[in-house]
């Protein structure tokens, strides 16, 4: 079984957190990071041994082979993220709340309905 290749965006203490689980679990492997501080993705390099570092999402998912996304940025990028990588084929993971509008929410269900295999 191949593991599946999982990338975190958002390294805040949570999202640091789900980082380094992601790092024990059998059949997941952490492959890329995203975050805005330079000190959290260096951080991950050392800590975690993560090499493939972004403060953008899109170069992230456009330039690495990703299965799936934990989503822990700040809630109000959280529906615009999980669109986008809904749209891209990713499996998304997105800590509360969803969206911060419940239009929002309704968007992500969506594109949700539209993906389902």
């Amino acid at each position: 079984m191949n593991k599946i290749r999982v990338g975190v965006v958002g390294l805040g203490r949570l999202g640091f957190t789900h980082a380094e689980n992601i790092t024990t679990t059998k059949n997941a492997s952490l492959i890329a990071v995203c975050s805005h501080s330079e000190e959290e993705l260096k951080k991950a390099k050392e800590k975690l041994g993560v090499t493939n570092c972004f403060t953008d999402i899109i170069k992230m998912v456009e330039k690495i082979d990703l299965d799936g996304v934990i989503l822990v940025s700040p809630s109000n990028f959280h529906s615009e993220q999980s669109i986008y990588c809904l749209q891209k084929g990713l499996h998304v993971f997105c800590e509360k709340p969803l969206a911060i509008t419940t239009d929002a929410c309704k968007e992500v269900e969506k594109i949700v309905a539209k993906n389902l295999f």
